[in-house]
């Protein structure tokens, strides 16, 4: 097994995610970084059981807040996560970890109902959705510009939209 994925199997906190902060709370930021790179591991090394233990894990602690709120508050843990930015960079955001539980094969969970509505909710009339911008960084040229209708936004919401009403139906 690859150094680093033996390396972060070991730094798994207790709740089930990572922080890259030495803390003993995980982050959603950090959690979606290493989830992405386990997704990726998986499809191309095939499955493995302590990955898959691992991303399992993980997906509790995200769902387990909704994916997007404090477990105590009950509040959105930062505001950016309820708004689809490109390209994507380090930020976490609900369109963006619903589209990797999509690719990675894992079937919805009723608890990212709150979540899936939000994204609905965004999409316009014409059945698009907006760039809602770019988040800090270097951004050589811009793709879409804000607040018009984003074609990634938009492919994505699409998608993750797909797989959320295909379950429900198949339900």
């Amino acid at each position: 097994m690859s150094p680093l994925v033996e390396r972060l199997l070991g730094e798994q906190k207790p709740d089930g995610g990572w922080n890259c902060f030495e803390s003993d709370v995980s982050s959603f930021d950090s959690t979606l970084g290493v989830l992405e790179g386990f997704v990726e591991f998986n499809a191309r090394r095939g499955p493995d059981a302590r990955v898959d233990d691992a991303v399992d894990r993980a997906l509790e602690y995200m769902y387990s807040r909704n994916l997007f709120r404090g477990l105590r508050s009950g509040e959105p843990v930062q505001e950016y996560y309820l708004f689809f930015t490109y390209p994507n960079r380090h930020n976490y955001h609900v369109l963006r970890i619903l589209d990797l539980i999509r690719s990675s094969g894992s079937a919805p969970d009723p608890r990212a109902a709150e979540a899936i509505e939000i994204i609905r909710s965004r999409r316009g009339e014409d059945g698009r959705w907006l760039h809602e911008g770019t988040m800090r960084g270097r951004t050589p040229f811009l793709l879409e510009e804000r607040g018009e209708p984003g074609r990634w936004t938009t492919l994505v919401a699409t998608r993750v939209l797909n797989w959320w009403d295909a379950a429900q139906a198949a339900a």
